[in-house]
């Protein structure tokens, strides 16, 4: 029997892994390493499976949408050390996933690969020393 759901973790700093449907046409090709493109808060995000399982773990899991590659694109050793370093860390997969695979590579062959950089506004103010020192420890605990 071909696993009905994957674990799909994605480049945000979420608790673990989100799981979606495999579709009945992708049963059978979905395999750790693979990249899938998922539904995500009314748009989709580009995420690598890392498990599959038969039972679903909540109520209302929704779909992977498209399959990217027909291959995995993480080998599973690579996959096997960015799951430990996780583990071992209790750092989020999607921010250890995120340090290991350069943007370019886990978005190649998607519309978020080909565009446009953002741009970053960068501004300076200068303020007395006294004004400084009084607001320097607000702006560290935001940071």
């Amino acid at each position: 029997m071909t696993a009905r759901y994957a674990d799909v973790a994605l480049r945000l700093a979420l608790p673990e892994a989100l799981q979606f449907a495999i579709p009945e046409e992708l049963r059978g090709r979905v395999r750790p390493g693979q990249r899938v493109l998922v539904p995500l808060r009314g748009g989709r995000d580009v995420g690598y499976v890392v498990g599959l399982s038969d039972e679903p773990k909540v109520q209302a899991v929704r779909p992977i949408e498209r399959l990217l590659d027909a291959e995995p694109q993480l080998p599973a050793d690579v996959l096997e050390l960015i799951l430990a370093v996780s583990r071992h860390y209790l750092a989020p997969v999607g921010l250890v996933l995120r340090a290991a695979v350069p943007r370019s590579v886990h978005y190649e062959g998607t519309a978020q690969a080909s565009a446009a950089p953002r741009e970053v506004l960068v501004a300076t103010v200068a303020v007395p020393v006294e004004e400084a020192e009084t607001h320097l420890p607000a702006l560290a605990r935001r940071a």
